[in-house]
């Protein structure tokens, strides 16, 4: 109780001068009322969220505190002083600025609204996160308020919790430092200490970002077109496939599964996924003449093997006449040779023409009777020899079907493909320089990107640390069997200190690729490091010194990165050096204070100085603003102008003859009269006084 007395009492005694002020009218009503001697904050919740664009670094937001008095004391009326110290995060918050009422229109709800008080200047401590304030009411006013609001903070966000972390802090009040105190001077409650309920701080930062790949089969594409993307957690993601002319969506792919056929499909974002959309050719209606398989793609398939196709009728009725023409790539394929079979019992006498130096063959097979199906039917097979690695249509053209009678039948024609390529793309290398990097740094990464396949290849190579992308590059024509070296250079300015980067490098997953696993290549970790030195305060021994006089002041400067420093600490007055100290491997988290020693002799008086403390900017440093602390003024006077007036004269003479022979602990003591501190006032300092009197300063 009584150092609480003492702690309020000094507090409120700083004021030399009563300075009356007329409270402003503060409007609104607290969410919750406390039916209790209570002191709490509104809103009670902050709830912030990166999901919002607004909710990032620089966003400022208001808290208001308030106060009940409902159970008084014998004789008591209502509140008549208040002091609160308010706690807050310091890492993620900044307080801006703090007043009794908050700015806008008339408020009615402040506590001492219409009252004269003595104010106290708040106390703002973002070293330590906490605001001090507190308000009495002038002597003579004697009707005081048992509830209203105090003060309210203005707060800057200055820092955003990682990504997919929820900070939840409270807006902590103190209650040892914290009082309601009657106009019969008892605290609340009797045992000296406050009822606090907090506000709390909720800050949602939006959640991790995770890859969604997708990729397609022939006969369609997707929108968004195959490629890597990163999208936030819980982000839901539509994906609609776009087959091609004759082709349909047969199913999708969700990291292997077969999953359905929805178009479009939502994937939701919970981890890294693969899309694989698989497309098929449209059922044709009707009679069909068709090379089968419509497909072979075989990289096994290289010179000198052989494989045939058929060419297949489907769904036709009194069928007697069957004509076509097939076409090849003869740099890839050659023809060995027709087998013609019997259908239906019936053998087809069969008229045949062949240009293998042109790719072309012609075919017509005539049956002795009608043919009727409702289900494929091979009609002859043709074999083939790989001369080359590569691809080619198998294109049936120029087909007619007659039927008995001598008229066309009315079909569709679909071609087949051949492929002996191998394609296969692989990251063989990533090395990343330097493997620790101070945040802002460039990092050098290496990516070695190798053709595995037997054909040229263009492709794109992109290098990530985590999920952020670095870059991309393009690759052109890389011949098989070689490899083409990339750099990468990562700006870490946006990478968040403390953290290990995992950097990885993926080339584009090629169609019909055998090995997709040796697409991408994790290299490891980089660590994001800070250097970040700070002078967290600069404090001058006093806030005014005679000419001659030394001043001492203390600098206070810490290592907030994590790895030791040693650096130089300068203090200036105005743009002049006051001295530079060494500080010799400073670790992590540490602070020390360093003593300067200002001697005044050569300083001219009548001048306001203001005292800077600098720490040199180190390379990379992560926040250059904290290098440079500005404490505010020191006034340099005339030895002998005790009173500060600027000048001299017969009543500081006066003054100190007063102090004659008082030492420190005497009544009439004042070190300031003590012009030659000695430690008592005697003949010499008032001598010393006389020889400086009649001087002044001038306007």
């Amino acid at each position: 109780m009584h150092n609480k007395n003492r702690k309020i009492l000094s507090l409120f005694s700083i004021a030399v001068v009563l300075l009356l002020s007329i409270s402003t009218a503060f409007s609104g009503v607290p969410n919750e009322p406390h039916n209790a001697n209570a002191i709490w904050i509104e809103p009670s919740t902050v709830n912030l969220t990166t999901a919002n664009p607004a909710h990032t670094i620089g966003y400022k937001f208001n808290i208001t505190v308030w106060a009940n008095m409902t159970t008084l004391a014998g004789g008591a009326s209502g509140i008549d002083t208040w002091q609160v110290k308010l706690y807050f995060n310091k890492t993620y918050l900044k307080a801006l600025r703090t007043d009794y009422t908050e700015p806008g229109p008339p408020k009615t709800s402040q506590l001492f609204a219409g009252i004269p008080t003595t104010p106290v200047a708040p106390m703002i401590d973002n070293v330590a996160g906490f605001v001090l304030h507190a308000e009495t009411v002038a002597p003579s006013w004697k009707t005081v308020p048992c509830n209203g609001s105090l003060f309210w903070i203005e707060f800057n966000v200055t820092k955003v919790p990682s990504k997919g972390q929820t900070l939840t802090s409270l807006f902590n009040i103190d209650n040892v430092d914290t009082a309601l105190i009657d106009d019969q001077g008892n605290f609340y409650p009797p045992n000296g200490s406050t009822t606090p309920y907090n506000g709390q701080y909720k800050f949602e930062s939006v959640a991790a970002q995770y890859t969604l790949t997708i990729t397609s089969t022939v006969g369609g594409t997707t929108s968004p077109s195959p490629s890597t993307y990163s999208y936030a957690q819980g982000t839901k993601v539509s994906v609609t496939a776009m087959p091609g002319a004759g082709y349909t969506l047969d199913h999708w792919e969700l990291d292997g599964p077969n999953v359905g056929a929805p178009n479009p499909i939502e994937v939701t974002m919970d981890t890294d996924h693969t899309l694989h959309a698989v497309f098929s050719p449209v059922p044709i209606e009707g009679t069909i003449l068709y090379v089968d398989p419509p497909e072979i793609v075989d990289p096994n398939m290289v010179p000198s093997s052989t494989f045939a196709i058929n060419i297949t009728i489907d769904d036709v009725a009194n069928l007697r006449i069957c004509e076509f023409n097939l076409t090849y790539d003869t740099n890839v394929l050659s023809w060995v040779g027709i087998e013609i079979f019997k259908v239906q019992g019936k053998t087809p006498s069969a008229i045949c023409m062949f240009d293998d130096e042109a790719g072309y063959m012609w075919v017509k097979l005539t049956y002795s009777g009608s043919i009727t199906t409702d289900s494929p039917i091979a009609l002859v097979r043709i074999r083939f020899h790989v001369d080359a690695i590569g691809a080619t249509p198998l294109d049936l053209t120029n087909t007619t079907l007659t039927n008995s009678e001598g008229q066309p039948i009315t079909h569709t024609a679909i071609d087949g493909f051949f492929a002996s390529l191998i394609q296969d793309l692989a990251i063989t290398s990533v090395v990343s320089s330097p493997n620790s990097a101070y945040r802002g740094q460039l990092v050098t990464i290496n990516v070695t990107a190798k053709n595995l396949g037997n054909q040229p290849e263009s492709f794109d190579v992109k290098a990530y640390y985590d999920t952020g992308l670095i870059g991309t590059q393009h690759v052109t024509n890389l011949t098989p069997n070689t490899e083409v070296k990339l750099t990468f250079t990562w700006n870490t300015s946006l990478a968040e200190p403390y953290r290990n980067y995992t950097i990885k490098a993926e080339a584009t997953i090629l169609p019909y690729e055998q090995n997709t696993a040796d697409n991408t290549y994790n290299d490891g970790t980089v660590q994001i490091l800070i250097q970040d030195l700070a002078i967290t305060s600069v404090v001058p021994s006093r806030s005014w010194v005679y000419q001659g006089w030394q001043l001492n002041i203390n600098a206070t400067a810490k290592n907030l990165g994590n790895n030791s420093q040693t650096f130089n600490v300068a203090m200036y007055y105005d743009n002049s050096l006051i001295g530079t100290k060494q500080v010799v491997d400073l670790a992590p988290n540490a602070e020390i204070t360093l003593i300067f020693v200002w001697n005044t002799s050569s300083v001219a008086p009548c001048h306001n100085y203001t005292i800077t403390g600098k720490i040199a900017i180190l390379p990379w440093e992560f926040n250059v603003t904290n290098n440079i602390y500005i404490d505010g003024n020191v006034k340099v006077r005339f030895l002998g102008d005790v009173d500060g007036n600027g000048q001299v004269d017969i009543f500081d003479v006066r003054l100190i003859a007063a102090a004659f022979g008082s030492y420190p602990g005497n009544p009439r003591w004042n070190p300031d009269y003590d012009l030659n501190q000695s430690g008592g006032i005697d003949i010499f300092d008032i001598r010393l006084a006389a020889k400086n009197f009649g001087k002044q300063c001038v306007p």
